[in-house]
């Protein structure tokens, strides 16, 4: 299947709640990831995969005994994840929902690496309450919370905000490099509890 046409499809029927032209690259996925030290993870969480380029990726890291629970709003992407990824965990429900939906996939003590894929920049400013406030209480200590963004938000005074927001909620924040192989180039904000 090709899944940059069925992202295509699945985002023209439902454009308020896809953020992207396109699905992330491979050199994208990969960028995200990197800072998650998969040999000391035993849960993952990832927050609206879409048609699953990120999944991809974390999915090849996964061991054995590693835990992945993805977050999907749109019930077609939803679909389409479990169907492409039968041995990982999908749940169509909202960001804002992870400790009970950690809670009702059996994990305790909550996850290691929060990985977004949410548009944070078409978000409404009111609802990162919320939102970051369920990530951060299903983080546990020391756990890396990542965001992606497009370099185009940061001329935008939405991009900046958001940047300021993460950098008041946790103690360290950095950036990647930026990925220019992504149509629109985009990086990712590392985020530490």
């Amino acid at each position: 299947m090709n899944y940059n046409l069925k992202f295509l499809s699945l985002s023209h029927r439902h454009p308020r709640s896809v953020g992207a032209i396109l699905p992330s690259s491979p050199e994208l996925a990969a960028n995200i990831i990197a800072p998650v030290d998969f040999s000391k993870t035993s849960v993952v969480v990832e927050l609206g995969p879409g048609t699953g380029p990120i999944t991809e990726e974390i999915a090849v890291k996964l061991s054995g005994k590693t835990k992945y629970v993805g977050i999907e709003r749109n019930k077609d992407f939803c679909t389409l994840l479990k169907a492409r990824f039968p041995h990982l965990t999908f749940v169509h429900d909202c960001a804002e929902n992870i400790p009970p939906i950690l809670t009702a996939a059996g994990i305790t003590g909550g996850a290691d690496a929060v990985i977004s894929g949410l548009p944070w920049l078409l978000i409404p400013s009111v609802q990162w309450d919320a939102i970051l406030k369920s990530i951060k209480q299903s983080m546990r200590p020391g756990a890396v919370f990542i965001a992606y963004t497009y370099l185009s938000g940061m001329l935008l005074p939405v991009g900046w905000k958001f940047r300021r927001r993460l950098q008041a909620e946790f103690q360290t924040v950095t950036t990647t490099p930026v990925v220019w192989r992504n149509l629109p180039p985009a990086f990712a904000y590392v985020c530490y509890r």
